[in-house]
């Protein structure tokens, strides 16, 4: 039995490779680019299509999607992105760029009111 979940690991070795690289690849990405911030709330969204993103505008142009992150150990989005309040300040730690052509915003994970 364990020698045939060994040549199952094995057969399957360049997948767990590809997967272990993906991994690495967002980590990598998870911290550095991390930021941290103060800005005004100009309105809250949420965009409906497959998937719901929550969204936050801020004053200067910016959108900032509020998701989840697993590299980071944040799973209160829903908490924290209800917590938003039109007009109000915030100093908000996030990480990511703003990628249009995979529809990818910077992800707030931490926000605390000023």
């Amino acid at each position: 039995m364990k020698n045939e979940i060994i040549r199952r690991l094995y057969e399957f070795r360049y997948y767990i490779y590809v997967l272990v690289f993906v991994l690495v690849i967002n980590m990598v990405y998870a911290y550095a680019t991390r930021f941290e911030k103060t800005i005004k709330i100009k309105e809250t969204n949420v965009f409906r299509g497959k998937y719901g993103i929550n969204t936050v505008a801020d004053t200067d142009g910016n959108l900032y999607s509020v998701k989840n992150s697993l590299f980071y150990l944040f799973f209160n989005s829903t908490e924290l992105y209800t917590s938003f309040d039109v007009g109000n300040s915030y100093k908000i730690t996030g990480y990511g760029y703003r990628i249009p052509v995979i529809n990818e915003y910077p992800n707030i994970i931490r926000a605390e009111k000023v």
